[in-house]
This record gives structure tokens, sequence and C-alpha cells, in this order.
């Protein structure tokens, strides 16, 4: 078997590689066969020996990571809208009777009407109706002297919540149209949906008739758990 000698700058791989490479056009062909057995080895020694001690190599990538994108809060506020209404954030109470400022109530308690609460999207204050404990519906409303045709578009906008998941009874929008005129007036009802997460709630009423008052309702006949009230707007 023919004996190939390797020349010695080859065994000083770090320190002689740029001698190295500038020599490999002088080397005989045998040589540079050699020379790549031996380069195969050297990268396969480190695999040969870590296979043979039953271990493994790990090669370290990074992944792509996108930016984290922030959270998005449940059930955000809502684009600001002109409203027909006054005080629908129910902060206002100038004379401190827990009655909001330019609404008015019908089948309430003491312990209904505006109520601090820390989950308000408006403001630091809610309307908080209690259980209906007789048939009825407890009510909070505005009238205002708008007149309009039939077939008007109002549009409504609210938030929410109920203190059970599906409780018993009804919370529902409803507007009376009233025509001062003949004395005539035609209602119309919206029922919500009845939810324990506080959920912003938006709908339209049409008018029945020709008006010239137009009053608003919320009302509740929900007899297991309170109800809360905040951010009313209405428009057309």
């Amino acid at each position: 078997m023919e004996t190939v000698a390797l020349p010695s700058f080859i065994f000083k791989p770090f320190s002689g590689l740029k001698e190295s490479l500038s020599k490999w056009k002088y080397l005989s062909f045998a040589q540079k066969v050699s020379l790549g057995y031996l380069l195969v080895l050297l990268v396969s020694l480190p695999l040969l020996i870590t296979t043979m001690a039953g271990g493994a190599i790990y090669f370290r990538s990074r992944a792509y990571s996108p930016p984290a994108t922030p959270p998005t809060p449940p059930n955000p506020s809502p684009t600001p809208v002109p409203s027909t209404l006054v005080n629908g954030s129910f902060e206002n109470d100038s004379d401190n009777n827990n009655l909001p400022d330019g609404w008015s109530v019908l089948n309430t308690g003491a312990d209904d009407g505006r109520f601090l609460y820390p989950e308000a999207p408006d403001g630091t204050y809610v309307v908080k109706f209690t259980p209906v404990r007789r048939v009825g519906f407890k009510t909070i409303y505005q009238q205002k002297n708008i007149s309009g045709s039939s077939q008007d578009v109002w549009n409504f906008r609210l938030w929410t919540k109920t203190e059970m998941t599906d409780p018993r009874g009804k919370v529902r929008v409803r507007i009376t149209f009233r025509n001062s005129r003949n004395n005539i007036s035609q209602t119309v009802n919206y029922d919500l949906q009845k939810t324990n997460i506080g959920t912003y709630q938006s709908g339209t009423l049409t008018a029945p008739q020709a008006y010239n008052q137009v009053i608003f309702y919320i009302q509740s006949s929900i007899s297991q758990g309170e109800v809360f009230l905040d951010d009313v707007v209405l428009y057309r």
C-alpha cells in the first residue's frame, strides 16, 4: 500500500490555517485526498465520541418570535356619540338623593338607584336595581320633547350586568312615542341579554307614528340578584 506523506503545515489547523490554504494548490492529488479524509475525520470526531458515550449533540437554534400583542380589554368602551339623554353615566346627583340628575324612577325602593360601583365603565357610578319582589318592572326613564315622523329609527346603547348568570325575569329598553296633539301614544320594546359579565348592548327602535314627545325607559323585572346599568346613549 502506498504511503502518502502529508505536509507538516496541515497539523497546525488553527495557527497554520492561512498557510494551509495558500499552499493547497501545490499539493499532489494524493495529498489532497488524504487531507480531505483527515478533515472529514476531524469534523466527525466530536459526534463519534458523543455517540460512543451514549450522549447526544444538541444544536441550539433561535426561533423567530413575533412581538407580543397586548391583550384586548374585554368589552372596551365604544366610540362616544352625541346623545339625546342627559347624565347617561349617572355620575351627577346634585341633591344626593341617589337619583341621578335628569332621570325619574317608577316602582323602585330605597336600595335602588345611583350606586358606587368599581366596575362602572363610565365614571364610578351605576344605577342598581334590586330584585323585584312582586309582579312588575322597576324603571328609570327620561322624557324628551322631540318631534319626529313615523319610521324614524332611534338607536340606543348601554352597559348592563346581572348578578346571576341567567336570572328569572327581563331587562328591557322601551320607547313611548307620544303625540300630544291627539293624545295618542305607541310603545316599542327591546329585550336585552342577561349576563353576569358587564356587556355593552345596542339596538334600534322604530317609531310607529308621528310624535312630539319621546319617553325612554330602562326596566327590570329580574327577581334573582341585582341588575347594574351604565353609560346609556340614545340618538337617531
